[in-house]
């Protein structure tokens, strides 16, 4: 089946006598809507959608045949329900560049945007970021083949669920800046707009975990999907992406092995995410000033052994046999712990607030930040479950 633009675009080459090639992106466009026109050498080239473009040939090209032919693009693009989309994206270039703390206030104020959703907007479903990272040596040779097997799964499992790649951002400023954005270690993520059948959420979560598992076998990516708010009306829109992108920006926080993760599964997450930095920064010296050499970071060991007591609700003899050590042993890296940082984590507020000090000491680390924080303790921890 040719796509929505196929047809109208050879019609227009005819009359406008013009030679048409359609090429794909070797990276996501950059805030391009259908019908933009821009040069490459000699030659035009024309969005179409953010997987082609097409490249126009003679240079000399009539600006009202270009008009035309963007005025089309963008008319029919609209029938096919596209008007939304490109709203979406829009949105979405704005979501990602907010801070963490910035994003949830507009999720708890239930934020509107001025520019309401055109036309009826999606049906009810969910939107999805999906973090795309390569699956080890049988990765794809490169980003654009990356790019275009996802796609091309995505668009098997559901025809209409593709939006789009997540355009860089920076996530804000200070201790969450590389939170917005593409990830910085390289991956990708795309969104996603998951109907739901009959409003039957479980169907969602078994249609994105089959599809997450499709993408391993045929596209050889890793991904892991983050799950937004319910949209069920048009208006429920923008805070159903908002809520996506906040699960998303949560992965730092979460589970690394769960493949699907809904806004709102968490909390403690969500909450972690919006403390603002100069609070962070309050509590670990709060924290710190109770270790005798002002050090919570913790060998890896020993994160293990704060995350297994807590896992075990403070009890010890279950501690050690979740973590398959003998209690002395256990009872042996509890005493180190509480000699290095001043803290009995047998002690309920003193496991908290050590756990909490490793986690964001950790956070601060990884952000260029000012904290002295383990980023191996604080992953460690922030798998705890």
């Amino acid at each position: 089946m040719n796509a929505w633009w196929h047809d109208p675009l050879l019609a227009w080459a005819d009359i406008a006598e013009a030679a048409v090639a359609v090429e794909r992106y070797a990276a996501p466009p950059a805030r391009r809507r259908v019908g933009d026109w821009w040069r490459r050498g000699r030659a035009w080239c024309v969005h179409l959608d953010e997987v082609h473009f097409a490249v126009v040939e003679p240079p000399d090209l009539d600006r009202r045949l270009r008009a035309a032919l963007s005025w089309t693009l963008r008319a029919l693009a609209e029938a096919e329900g596209r008007g939304w989309r490109e709203r979406v994206r829009a949105w979405l270039a704005e979501l990602v560049n907010l801070p963490d703390e910035a994003l949830l206030r507009r999720i708890a104020e239930g934020h509107a945007p001025t520019e309401p959703m055109p036309g009826d907007g999606p049906g009810p479903g969910r939107f999805v970021v999906l973090h795309i990272g390569p699956a080890g040596a049988a990765e794809p040779a490169s980003r654009a083949e990356l790019a275009a097997a996802v796609r091309e799964v995505a668009l098997a499992q559901r025809s209409h669920a593709w939006l789009g790649w997540v355009p860089g951002g920076t996530g804000g400023q200070g201790r969450h800046a590389r939170r917005g954005g593409q990830p910085a270690d390289g991956a990708q993520a795309a969104l996603l707009f998951w109907p739901l059948d009959d409003v039957e959420d479980a169907r969602v979560m078994d249609g994105l975990t089959a599809f997450i598992e499709t993408l391993a076998a045929e596209a050889f990516a890793a991904c892991a999907a983050f799950v937004g708010a319910p949209v069920l009306q048009p208006q429920d829109a923008y805070l159903g992406l908002a809520t996506a992108v906040a699960a998303w920006r949560s992965r730092l926080w979460t589970e690394g092995a769960r493949k699907v993760v809904v806004w709102g599964e968490n909390p403690v997450a969500h909450l972690l995410q919006a403390i603002p930095a100069p609070v962070v920064r309050l509590f670990l010296d709060m924290v710190r000033a109770q270790a005798p050499g002002g050090d919570v970071r913790l060998a890896p060991e020993l994160a293990e052994a704060l995350r297994g007591l807590i896992a075990a609700n403070l009890n010890v003899s279950e501690a050690a046999r979740l973590l398959y050590l003998h209690r002395n042993t256990l009872m042996n890296r509890i005493e180190r712990i509480r000699a290095q940082t001043g803290y009995d984590i047998r002690d309920f507020d003193a496991a908290l607030a050590l756990w909490l000090a490793t986690l964001l000491a950790g956070e601060e680390t990884e952000a260029g930040g000012l904290g002295s924080g383990s980023g191996a303790s604080a992953t460690c921890l922030r798998r705890m479950r």
